[in-house]
């Protein structure tokens, strides 16, 4: 038993308390000491509810917290699956971008080359230019030139008719200028003759009329022939004609004529 008043373990058959000499009342004391008990009882029960139920709420608390923790972990593993699959992107871009660069500096470098080039042809082309100008303006003063020499050649030059310009064999040289249908007689050469410019063959007989006239054939008549006069031609050594619309002919010395050109 425990006494009453100072609290400290009696014996069961002690009738005052020997610590203290409080008298001891058994049936008093017993039923005390059996409502303490059970008040111990329930005290104790309720504490082990409430370490029990505290024990619970720690593992549900735990659960929760690893359930939470096992939610952010798959989260992240997740995250950091598209973060690699982001990165292996990256870096495949980024090795297209690296190659896309290499292919952008090769080609600006073959740009810079064929824009160089260019330059270079434009620059030659410029000074070709400048060169046909100088050569130009040269041959148009060369031309104004011999214009006006033919003018005056023309003041002393002896009218004859085509007729009798035939008599007189062409001379068989290289004459400068323009010609179209490139038979070896320059157009204004053509029109003196009155060939066609146009064609090689004027008369079609398969004979270029350049041949013929040096042969001595008539390039205007199938099959004719030019009224060559030799005599003639020698007494004409060294004069000059104009024949019509301002053709000048000049008789060398071989008695052949030379054709001079146009000053009309």
């Amino acid at each position: 038993m425990i006494c009453l008043n100072c609290k400290k373990q009696i014996p069961d058959d002690s009738t005052h308390c020997p610590h203290c000499g409080t008298e001891v009342f058994h049936k008093i004391q017993l039923a005390r000491e059996i409502g303490f008990r059970r008040y111990q009882r329930w005290i104790f029960y309720g504490l082990f509810i409430l370490v029990f139920l505290g024990m619970i709420g720690i593992v549900v608390k735990v659960y929760s917290i690893n359930t939470k923790l096992l939610s952010e972990i798959t989260n992240i593993q997740t995250s950091v699956s598209q973060k690699e699959a982001e990165l292996t992107k990256a870096k495949n871009d980024l090795a297209i971008l690296k190659k896309t660069e290499a292919d952008l500096n090769s080609a600006n470098i073959k740009v810079s080359d064929d824009l160089k080039a260019q330059i270079k042809v434009a620059e030659d082309a410029v000074a070709e230019k400048t060169v046909l100008q100088n050569q130009y303006d040269q041959s148009r003063a060369q031309l104004a030139a011999f214009n006006s020499n033919l003018k005056n050649l023309a003041k002393v030059a002896t009218d004859i008719a085509t007729v009798d310009l035939n008599k007189i064999p062409l001379a068989d040289i290289v004459y400068s200028g323009p010609d179209i249908d490139s038979d070896g007689l320059p157009d204004a050469l053509e029109g003196a003759l009155n060939t066609n410019a146009s064609s090689t063959d004027s008369d079609g007989d398969g004979y270029g009329d350049r041949a013929e006239i040096i042969g001595g054939f008539d390039p205007l008549v199938f099959g004719g022939r030019l009224p060559t006069d030799n005599a003639f031609a020698n007494a004409q050594k060294g004069r000059i004609f104009k024949q019509y619309s301002g053709y000048l002919w000049y008789v060398g010395s071989d008695a052949k004529r030379y054709f001079l050109g146009k000053t009309e």
